[in-house]
């Protein structure tokens, strides 16, 4: 007598709890508080037994008959375990009394294990993007996921204000009449397939009121109920800058915003490491210059982008000294939304050193105020840099250098022939007397 071990099938309940027989698969899901069915195609009238494979060496035979049920149907044997738990999930045998081979099929009801998996209403929902940014006047779509075989009859959406606690019905999915809304601006699709189910909810041009909320989906099959949210925010306010551009005695800064509301104040400072200086700010489409010397130090350009969606600043800083390279340049965006950013400018060492400005008198006393400055904080290298240091003559100077050298020459000629005739006088003078002598 030959034994022969048949693949089974699981068969789930089906959303109207209608019974749906499944063929040729040897790794079928079910899930927590569902029947499930098993089949086997096996030769009818033949003795068999049905257990579940424990371990390797530990079988359990499905001998309760309030948790199991056995029955002929069709072509092959048909066992249901009735509300399936996590316990369940495992490796279930039909055995009959035939000539054959033995064959094994894996049973799971969604688990968290290498190879099964154990999912209930509890834990269905697959991980998706949350929260979802975005600018107004665009479509949005806010995309949920859970673990099918979970059978839903109804879906509700829902925009919540946590802040107020107020929230929208937006729309209810139904397992006999679909999706149904009274918001013109949503749509909503549900597709499935071998392992999820997705839901994917449109927000077509999306205005203030519908973004910073949860958007908040609710599922039920009837006796059981989760629900998911998520966030859709708006896109925060972005402020960046060019690098600066120098032109004889002008430093010009260029700082760009994007928003989708229009600003309600721009201020412009400037820092080394204690508190920032102000440099002026716009406000009521007018700027203020604060610096020192008013307008004659200050000019400041506004212009607005296509669609009020941002704007292109421009900072002129006018009649510069090298002390105005020291500084961090700071632009501060205030919007009407109350939101705000900033962006920093550093100018940079080397280009205080390449700088040479325009002369006038009011920027040289600026300039020789910063000199003295720097030059205590300055390394000349001392004594070794003096030592070494040959000057450029004037052309009057070496002129004049010149003359004295020849002046200097002749008197020198003057004093050696003077010498030379007292030397011969007293030579003469010698002499006499020695022929006197004799």
């Amino acid at each position: 007598m030959f034994k022969l071990l048949f693949c089974c099938i699981v068969i789930v309940l089906n959303e109207s709890q209608n019974l749906v027989i499944g063929t040729g698969n040897n790794r079928i899901s079910g899930v927590v508080g569902y029947d499930v069915q098993l089949k086997w195609d096996v030769p009818l009238h033949r003795p068999y037994s049905i257990y579940k494979v424990e371990n390797e060496l530990t079988t359990n035979h499905l001998e309760d008959r309030t948790k199991y049920t056995h029955e002929l149907h069709g072509t092959g044997i048909v066992v249901t375990i009735k509300s399936v738990t996590l316990d369940d999930a495992g490796i279930y045998t039909c055995e009959v009394d035939v000539a054959g081979v033995y064959i094994d099929i894996y049973i799971t009801t969604f688990s968290s294990n290498i190879e099964l998996t154990v999912i209930d209403w509890e834990d269905m929902w697959i991980s998706t993007t949350n929260p979802v940014v975005s600018r107004l006047y665009k479509d949005v779509e806010l995309v949920w996921k859970y673990r099918y075989p979970i059978m839903v009859r109804e879906i509700t959406f829902i925009r919540y204000n946590n802040i107020t606690e107020d929230e929208y019905k937006l729309g209810v999915w139904t397992a006999e009449d679909g999706f149904k809304t009274d918001v013109r601006n949503v749509e909503m699709v549900k597709t499935i397939d071998e392992q999820n189910v997705e839901l994917r909810l449109t927000l077509e041009n999306v205005m203030k009121d519908d973004v910073n909320l949860f958007y908040i989906c609710q599922v039920s099959d009837g006796k059981n109920f989760n629900q998911n949210g998520i966030q859709l925010d708006m896109e925060k306010p972005k402020v960046y800058s060019n690098p600066p551009v120098i032109k004889d005695d002008v430093i010009e800064f260029e700082w760009h915003y994007e928003y989708d509301y229009p600003a309600h104040s721009i201020t412009f400072t400037r820092h080394l490491n204690a508190e920032p200086l102000n440099v002026g700010y716009w406000t009521k489409k007018k700027f203020n210059p604060t610096l020192d010397g008013g307008k004659d130090r200050v000019k400041f350009d506004k212009k607005d982008r296509y669609g009020g969606v941002g704007a292109d600043l421009t900072l002129k800083l006018l009649n510069v000294t090298r002390d105005d390279f020291s500084y961090i340049y700071t632009c501060k965006c205030v919007f009407i939304d109350s939101e705000s950013t900033a962006a920093d400018v550093k100018i940079g060492l080397h280009s205080a050193q390449s700088y040479r400005p325009v002369q006038n008198k009011e920027t040289a006393e600026r300039d020789e105020e910063y000199n003295l400055h720097a030059a205590v904080n300055e390394d000349f290298e001392g004594l070794h840099s003096a030592q070494s240091y040959r000057p450029v003559q004037k052309k009057e100077t070496a002129e004049t250098d010149e003359e004295d050298e020849s002046v200097q020459n002749e008197d020198s000629g003057f004093m050696i022939s003077l010498s030379l005739m007292m030397l011969i006088l007293l030579l003469l003078i010698l002499n006499k007397l020695w022929l006197e002598e004799d």
